[in-house]
């Protein structure tokens, strides 16, 4: 939802108002968590070591950007 059209059709199509408190707060809620679903997907992580992707990774404390697999 970069556009402001882009969030308005997306609140039209899952019927989300913002009219009252009751719906504003439900609405606000459903939207946090449709936004969380969508971005959760999108983290792949690759190994530093063998430069597979890895879906079970161990992240290094001391370095914000080194992963390793299992293997």
């Amino acid at each position: 939802m970069e556009t402001r059209d882009a969030f308005l059709n997306f609140a039209r199509d899952k019927h989300y108002e913002f009219s009252s408190l009751r719906r504003a707060k439900f609405s606000t809620r459903a939207l946090l968590y449709e936004l969380h679903i969508s971005t959760t997907d999108k983290f792949i992580y690759n190994c530093n070591i063998c430069q597979q992707q890895c879906d079970i990774h161990y992240h290094c404390t001391m370095f914000e950007d080194f992963d390793l697999c299992e293997k």
